[in-house]
């Protein structure tokens, strides 16, 4: 008997292209802007597609839409969104209040378009096998970015060719210090890189603790290798916020007694990976150890030495600017402490408290608490609190009766601790990034529950 070939549905096809896509939304052969505005990106796009074979479906009656308690706090989360309509007309002249309306209307529809791209995803119907693949396919895109962005590391300092390419000369592309010019892969910003690659990292660490899992290869010499050349590009991103978040999530899997003990190989590979490439550099002509000096030391003076900072060429008061950026978020709440100032308004408040035009806090706890409002912040800390306990429910049911599912669950819940992170050096909860992956993480807890229900069911 011939096997018939697996043929992946639809939605699982735009799901793969849309995980492909998130990594380049800066990118500019896939993302159009004009006067500051984005009119294009190539993910939403792809969401779009996914969310409108979903909503088909739905009317069609082929699709039963399923909404669990984390869906419920998202569909909570617009409903408070829309409140913050009542404190938005504050800043005077028709111009402003037009203003006023035009940025809340942006960020609005972009949250309208999150939220049915949450339930798209969430609500696919998928066996362990195209879970699987899904993620096979993210680990894969990671994998291949974080290899160009190491080869960047050599093409921009020692100017070979490809390294800077699409137009990312410009901008924010080529930053750096001490002589030393970091990667950035397809990002604008060598930041945005290492941040991307957190995910993924975390999937990979968990695919070579439990081998016996196949979460992702079958064979944990190739997750080793990939988690190796993940780490590799991690660290040469020289993202500080990135370095802080993922230390975060080490020492947070050092209170699981389940992951303490396997900590020490991806210490390890971790190790391996850092002096080797730290080891290459140095060889191949870039004196890496003084450029670590020179980052630490300009570390030190952001926080310590404020004075130094300013002038020092080893920093550039980035601790500073962030902690002003913080103070003034927090004034503009106590001012609007129950709606905020409306979304996407806060940039209208810099001059008036801050002497100056602070578009961002630096932070989306502290600009969804500026620009929502107790309530809106509230709605947004309840959606994560609701994600990790259920998470973490689903995790129990599966430990002993799943390796697989235990292991996803075990990563997704590590990812969307990430996201809390991330939350205190980041500004946008609204990215595709934010939604897709705690979209995924809603699609592991359905996927267990169904292995839950049938396994009760053969009992």
């Amino acid at each position: 008997m011939i096997k018939s070939r697996y043929r992946p549905r639809k939605e699982i096809v735009l799901l793969y292209f849309l995980i492909v896509a998130m990594p380049f939304f800066s990118f500019p052969p896939f993302c159009v802007s004009t006067n500051a505005t984005t009119v294009f990106r190539i993910d939403w796009a792809v969401g779009a597609l996914l969310v409108l074979v979903f909503l088909g479906e739905v009317l069609l009656g082929k699709q039963k839409v399923k909404i669990n308690r984390v869906g419920k706090a998202v569909l909570a989360l617009n409903v408070i969104a829309i409140l913050t309509l009542f404190d938005l007309f504050n800043t005077g002249t028709f111009h402003s209040a037009f203003s006023s309306l035009y940025n809340f209307a942006t960020l609005e529809f972009q949250l309208i378009f999150a939220t049915l791209l949450f339930f798209a995803i969430s609500n696919l119907d998928v066996s362990k096998g195209e879970l699987k693949r899904i993620l096979q396919v993210w680990v894969g895109t990671a994998f291949l970015i974080s290899l160009y962005g190491i080869y960047q590391t050599f093409a921009r300092n020692f100017g070979l060719p490809g390294g800077y390419i699409g137009g990312l000369t410009h901008g924010y592309g080529p930053s750096g210090f001490a002589g030393f010019i970091r990667p950035s892969a397809f990002f604008r910003e060598a930041s945005w890189f290492g941040n991307y690659l957190i995910a993924p990292i975390i999937l990979t660490t968990l695919a070579v603790y439990y081998k016996k899992s196949h979460m992702l290869f079958q064979r944990n010499s190739r997750n080793i290798l990939a988690l190796s050349v993940l780490i590799t590009g991690f660290f040469l991103s020289f993202s500080l916020a990135a370095y802080a978040i993922l230390d975060g999530i080490v020492t947070l899997s050092l209170l699981n007694r389940y992951l303490r003990g396997r900590t020490v190989k991806t210490a390890l590979i971790f190790l391996v990976a850092i002096i080797g490439t730290s080891f290459l550099l140095q060889y191949s002509g870039i004196d890496f150890i003084h450029i670590v000096a020179e980052r630490v030391k300009g570390v030190y003076y952001d926080i310590f030495q404020p004075s130094k900072a300013i002038s020092s060429p080893a920093a550039k008061n980035s601790f500073n600017i962030r902690f002003a950026r913080i103070i003034m978020g927090l004034r503009v709440w106590l001012d609007h402490p129950l709606l905020g100032v409306g979304l996407n308004n806060y940039s209208f408040y810099g001059i008036e408290y801050g002497g100056v035009q602070f578009w961002t806090t630096d932070s989306f706890w502290v600009q969804s608490l500026a620009e929502g409002g107790i309530l809106f912040l509230g709605a947004l800390v309840f959606v994560h609190v609701l994600a990790l306990t259920q998470l973490k429910r689903y995790i129990r049911k599966a430990h002993g009766n799943d390796q697989f599912l235990y292991t996803t669950g075990t990563a997704f819940y590590y990812i969307i601790w990430a996201q809390v992170l991330s939350g205190f050096l980041t500004y946008s909860w609204i990215s595709m990034f934010w939604w897709v992956n705690l979209s995924l993480a809603c699609l592991v807890m359905y996927t267990a529950k169904g292995f839950t229900v049938s396994k009760a069911r053969q009992e």
